[in-house]
């Protein structure tokens, strides 16, 4: 078990690592798989398919050997498309900090994106219309020029293309407006057989008319317009509002009146309260001075009996 674990391996003095003969048919890879997203919009050249920017894919990356900008190298990536799996091949480009399609696909048209000639020939034309006035007016003529001449062009282009329809458009409105009138008028048609069959022989049997010209005619129930069920609906809520404020209304008034009276039976309570105190007080008051008033009388009597008639030990 001890020489399973080991790590270290002998090598004689003699061994010689270039000698060790290699495996035919193996060849080292320089490309690494990534996962990128799509940095422009593109579109498949086998099937058609439409690939969005920022679109996840993964991909095979390697480096475009022989070429470089500034010793900045340039890599290529490899993806396949989702709908055919085409591969397709967009390399990168320093020089004007973009990517661009190399096989498999083509880059859709963006008009935000300004390349180097229409850069140039915009930079030109400005530095001409700046010192020189009626310059700029040609140049401005000749655009709108170039947009009429383009319009018209559009426009024969559309009645080309209306002459050589198959289909009008209102014919086909018209034969499709006409083929359900014809539909209406067969279920019309069996509405009426089916009528005839289940009332015209017991309406039929007794009487002495003919009963092939008997005919019910089928009552159409037409829904109102939408515009009138919307007023009803919008009178009904009306309505329902104006009960709901009468209502709040009367509670407030009732609540009002309530406290009202609340308040005047608590102010008429204190009332009689403080009357009933001050009462009493005055009770009390009136207790307290009685008692003293009788006493005092009584003395003041007997001293004036005194005073007038003198005291027994005198008379003695």
């Amino acid at each position: 078990m001890g020489e399973r674990k080991v790590i270290s391996k002998y090598y004689p003095p003699e061994f010689d690592p270039s000698k060790i003969p290699r495996a035919k048919g193996v060849k080292k890879s320089n490309t690494i798989k990534v996962t990128m997203m799509l940095p422009m919009s593109i579109r498949c050249n086998t099937c058609g398919e439409y690939l969005g920017r920022g679109t996840k894919f993964n991909s095979r990356k390697e480096t475009v050997e022989g070429e470089n900008y500034l010793g900045l190298k340039i890599f290529r990536f490899y993806l396949r498309c989702k709908k055919c799996a085409a591969e397709l091949s967009i390399r990168t480009d320093p020089k004007n900090s973009e990517y661009v399609c190399e096989s498999g696909a083509t880059r859709n048209y963006e008009p935000w994106r300004e390349t180097d000639e229409d850069r140039e020939e915009r930079l030109k034309r400005e530095k001409e219309e700046e010192g020189d006035a009626m310059k700029a007016l040609e140049n401005r003529t000749l655009d709108s020029k170039r947009e009429m001449e383009i319009l018209d062009a559009l426009d024969e282009l559309k009645d080309i293309s209306a002459r050589n329809a198959e289909i009008d458009p209102e014919m086909l409105l018209q034969y499709s407006l006409r083929k359900q009138e014809e539909l209406d008028q067969i279920n019309d048609l069996e509405d009426q057989a089916l009528i005839y069959e289940t009332f015209g022989k017991s309406g039929g049997g007794g009487g002495t008319g003919d009963s092939s010209t008997l005919s019910i005619k089928r009552i159409e129930d037409k829904d109102p317009p939408l515009t009138d069920l919307l007023e009803s609906e919008t009178s009904s809520l009306e309505q329902q509002d104006n009960k709901k404020k009468e209502k709040t209304s009367l509670l407030k008034g009732i609540k009002l009146t309530v406290n009202n009276n609340q308040d005047n039976n608590n102010n008429n309570k204190k009332r009689t309260i403080n009357q009933v105190d001050n009462e009493s007080k005055e009770n009390e008051l009136d207790k307290k001075l009685k008692p003293t008033t009788t006493t005092t009388t009584p003395t003041q009597t007997t001293s004036s009996l005194f005073a007038e008639y003198g005291s027994d030990d005198e008379d003695d």
